[in-house]
């Protein structure tokens, strides 16, 4: 199974001024983000301290990146890269010879 890293990032434009609004929308960003991290969709995540930007750690297809990039469009984007171990990595170098 593939591993991808999203670097997402919130559209500050689509967040509310009223705090208590803002509160509502990132406190649903939250649930959601902890109901895949239980289930295991999710492996990892993290925000940039003082930023409205961080990371996801998924495993699956193209089509499951394709998805949670999806579930929270047009209010965060994502950058998605394919990532590999470092016994992947190691694999690859063994195979130049």
């Amino acid at each position: 199974m593939a591993r991808y890293i999203l670097l997402w990032e919130l559209d500050s434009t689509r967040t509310p001024d009223d705090p208590k609004e803002r509160q509502k929308q990132w406190r649903t960003f939250q649930d959601m983000v902890v109901e895949r991290l239980e289930s295991g969709e999710t492996k990892d995540w993290g925000k940039y301290v003082g930023e409205g930007r961080g990371y996801a750690i998924i495993e699956g297809t193209e089509m499951d990146a394709e998805e949670l990039g999806n579930t929270y469009f047009p209010y965060v984007t994502f950058e998605v890269k394919q990532i590999i171990s470092i016994e992947q990595a190691i694999e690859v170098v063994k195979a130049m010879a």
